[in-house]
C-alpha cells in the first residue's frame, strides 16, 4: 500500500562506503514503495554518488543496472600500489554519460556532497558548479586514487573527514533520514589480508566522524550485514542492495510513525490506519 508523497521538509544524507553504498539504492527502493520521497539529498564519496543520481531522477532500478554491468576495476582503473596512485578516469566517463555533463542546479531535487580540501586539512559542502568533478573528488579513496584538482585546490574523499554531511540539511529540512553504511561493533573476521586490515581501520575512522552527526538525524537507518562487504564488493551489489532494502522495510512503522507526528511535514499518513496498528 502506498502511503502519501512527502512535500519539501524531509531530507536524506548518505555516508561513503564504497560497494557497500549500494545499500543506500535499497533504502532509497524501500522507501519509494512507500511512498516516502526526500527532496534535500546530501552525500559523501559512494554516498555523493547515490545521492546525486538519485537528485537527478533516477530510480532505484537505474542505480542497479548500472552497479550490476560495470566493473569495479575498470571504473576505478586500479594499478598495483608500487605503481602510484590510480586514475579515475572512467569513472569519470560513466558519470558523464550517465548523468550528461551538468551542474548541480541542473538536478531535480537540491544535492550537497562533501569533499576534503588537502591544504586546508579541512571538508568543504559543494552544492553548485561542474557536479561531475565534484563527485569524482568526492570518491577519491586517500592512498588508492589521485587527488583530483579543482580551482587549483587537491580535494579527495569527503568522508576522510566528513562521511555524513548532515550539515547541508538542517537549515532547510524539518526532518533528516541519516544511513550510515560503515559498519561498527565487533567483526568476526581473520584480518589476515591487507584488505580485510585496510578496510577495517578506514571504517573505524570514518565512524568516528559519522556517530556524532548520526545522532543529530531524526531517523537512523544503517544496513545489517555491512561489515560482510568489503569497500570493492561490487560483485555482491544486489546482496548489498537487499540489506538496505530489508533493514528499511523492518523499520518501515518506526519511520511512518515518526513522519505521521508531524502533520505540518507530512499529509495523512495515518490514513489507512496502518500506522494506528502499529503503535
Amino acid at each position: 500500500m502506498i502511503y502519501p508523497q512527502v512535500n519539501d521538509q524531509l531530507g536524506i544524507v548518505f555516508s561513503g562506503g564504497g560497494a557497500r553504498g549500494i545499500g543506500h539504492v535499497g533504502v532509497l527502493k524501500a522507501l519509494s514503495e512507500f511512498g516516502v520521497s526526500p527532496y534535500y539529498v546530501s552525500g559523501a564519496s559512494m554516498g555523493a554518488v547515490v545521492g546525486a543520481f538519485y537528485a537527478s531522477g533516477k530510480t532505484p532500478e537505474d542505480m542497479m543496472g548500472l552497479f550490476q554491468h560495470v566493473r569495479i576495476m575498470k571504473i576505478f582503473h586500479l594499478k598495483a600500489p608500487m605503481l602510484g596512485l590510480s586514475e579515475m578516469t572512467f569513472l569519470r566517463k560513466i558519470l558523464l554519460k550517465t548523468l550528461g555533463k551538468i551542474e548541480f542546479g541542473d538536478l531535480e531535487k537540491p544535492f550537497s556532497l562533501a569533499v576534503a580540501n588537502l591544504q586546508s586539512g579541512e571538508y568543504e559542502i559543494i552544492s553548485s558548479g561542474d557536479l561531475i568533478e565534484a563527485l569524482v573528488a568526492s570518491s577519491a579513496i586517500p592512498l588508492i586514487f589521485k587527488p583530483v584538482i579543482m580551482n587549483g585546490v587537491p580535494y579527495v574523499d569527503g568522508g576522510l573527514i566528513n562521511n555524513l554531511p548532515i550539515e547541508p540539511l538542517e537549515k532547510k529540512a524539518k526532518t533528516i533520514i541519516g544511513v550510515n553504511v560503515v559498519p561498527r561493533g565487533y567483526m568476526d573476521l581473520p584480518f589476515d589480508s591487507f584488505g580485510e586490515i585496510a578496510s577495517r581501520c578506514f571504517a573505524l575512522y570514518n565512524f568516528q566522524n559519522i556517530k556524532p552527526r548520526l545522532e543529530r538525524c531524526d531517523i537512523i537507518i544503517e544496513p545489517s550485514n555491512s561489515g560482510k562487504h568489503h569497500i570493492f564488493d561490487f560483485k555482491n551489489a544486489d546482496k548489498i542492495f537487499l540489506n538496505g532494502y530489508d533493514t528499511t522495510i523492518e523499520q518501515m512503522p518506526e519511520i511512518l510513525r515518526i513522519l505521521g507526528s508531524q502533520p505540518e511535514n507530512y499529509l495523512n499518513v495515518t490514513q489507512n490506519g496502518i500506522l494506528n496498528d502499529g503503535r
